[in-house]
């Protein structure tokens, strides 16, 4: 289980950059993916504040049920250690336990802070 300090700090801004050379071998600029990363960028914070306050509440069916919404939304955005934290929250979630995630939920904060940062510095 993670600290609180994560151990894949500067490795976010790294996973980022490589899906968004992969999107440009493929021809997709950043800018053509605007929506994919507004929506991330709007509706991440929402999720992370439903899923702190069902880990917080110990609504072990609801943390899992965010958490799996959220790997989707770190996986689209080619976040992959966040992927497997989240994957570890939804396992705490479904196994009724509510340990793990507290320690990782302020692990995924830091990843969101850090590519929201980045992605809005590349949408200006």
């Amino acid at each position: 289980v993670p600290s609180t300090v994560s151990p894949f700090s500067g490795m976010i801004s790294d996973e980022l950059s490589m899906f968004l050379r992969a999107l440009e071998r493929e021809g997709i600029a950043i800018a053509d993916c605007r929506d994919l990363a507004d929506s991330f960028l709007e509706t991440t914070p929402v999720l992370l504040d439903n899923l702190a306050r069902a880990v917080e509440s110990n609504d072990v069916s609801t943390a899992a049920r965010v958490a799996h919404t959220l790997r989707g939304s770190f996986g689209h955005m080619g976040l992959r250690n966040s992927e497997q934290l989240l994957r570890q929250v939804e396992d705490d979630g479904r196994s009724g336990g509510s340990d793990a995630s507290k320690k990782i939920l302020p692990v995924l904060r830091q990843h969101y802070a850090e590519a929201s940062s980045r992605l809005a510095k590349m949408l200006q």
